[in-house]
């Protein structure tokens, strides 16, 4: 028995539609969130995905493959720099990961100007900023994040006023900070 596949022009052109939404997809979505990651990487960071066990194991974290990078949901992501990182491109970096929950970007060298990038990741319900030297100014933005329900801004340049600001703005958050 043999079957004839017929293709109409019609055909073609509602399968060409559907692998071009396909590619505008993967370049739109996926391929910013596989670079955020492999920037992370780079960065000394570690990345652990929605499926990551809740004890801490770090063997999904380090699962480097091409498909986790890309199509994983990323829910926390931890940085430590020595001081010289360069803040400003994790950040922009890390604002297309919407589904990110928890984010530790310590000595990294984030500033104000930077944590415009983070005050788009709506889900954020925990932030670390250790050692960074961010002023008032970036605490500013950091009141857009709804969910934030626990903030650390020790070794930061903020101020007592700014802190007091931001605690107004998130009475739900509690925010670890020590007047130097």
């Amino acid at each position: 028995m043999r079957f004839r596949f017929r293709y109409s022009l019609r055909g073609l052109g509602v399968m060409t539609a559907v692998i071009a939404a396909g590619l505008a997809w993967y370049v739109g979505r996926i391929r910013p969130q596989e670079q955020a990651v492999t920037a992370i990487w780079e960065a000394g960071g570690m990345v652990f995905y929605a499926d990551s066990p809740v004890n801490g194991s770090f063997v999904v974290a380090l699962d480097r493959s091409r498909w986790r990078r890309s199509f994983g949901a990323v829910r926390h992501v931890m940085l430590k720099g020595d001081g010289s990182g360069r803040g400003d491109v994790i950040c922009a970096r890390l604002a297309c990961l919407g589904s990110l929950c928890h984010l530790e970007v310590d000595s990294m060298q984030v500033e104000d100007a930077d944590v415009v990038h983070l005050a788009r990741l709506d889900l954020l319900e925990v932030l670390s900023l250790n050692d960074n030297p961010i002023t008032d100014e970036g605490l500013r933005h950091l009141a857009a994040l709804p969910r934030l329900r626990s903030l650390d801004l020790g070794g930061t340049k903020v101020t007592e006023s700014g802190v007091a600001t931001l605690r107004k703005r998130l009475p739900n958050c509690t925010i670890y900070w020590a007047k130097h």
